[in-house]
């Protein structure tokens, strides 16, 4: 005779055979991507102020944004600049601004076209010569 029965622990018997089922995988924990960009000043684990509030600080520094120097109130994030893959310039942040600059003119660089040779930086272009 057939007899099946559920356990208590969630085991499925049947005719004397006591079988569990398989647990589905727990989610992938999210990647939080990392920041690009400017410095940011936002609000804080304690919410108190606004991001509004906490950007008027300013983003000069982490001690311009996070007075309180625990991230409650605000938290600061430095600027992170990307790179705009241009060997003739150079991205960096000043006062928590990113921006591009250009090399100084007649640095090495590799413009990509095998006809030409003695390739340099001229105003943040890589060229070379015929």
């Amino acid at each position: 005779w057939y007899q099946r029965r559920v356990h208590g622990d969630g085991d499925v018997c049947t005719s004397g055979v006591c079988a569990g089922t398989v647990p589905a995988p727990a989610p992938e924990p999210a990647v939080e991507e990392p920041h690009v960009g400017d410095a940011t000043c936002t609000a804080g684990t304690g919410a108190t102020l606004t991001d509004a509030e906490c950007t008027a600080r300013g983003i000069v520094d982490a001690a311009t944004c996070d007075v309180e120097t625990d991230g409650t109130v605000c938290a600061y994030v430095a600027a992170a600049c990307a790179d705009d893959g241009n060997a003739c310039t150079t991205n960096t942040a000043t006062d928590g601004v990113c921006a591009t600059a250009n090399v100084a003119d007649t640095t090495s660089c590799d413009d990509g076209d095998d006809t030409t040779e003695e390739d340099v930086c001229t105003s943040g272009t890589c060229a070379g010569t015929a």
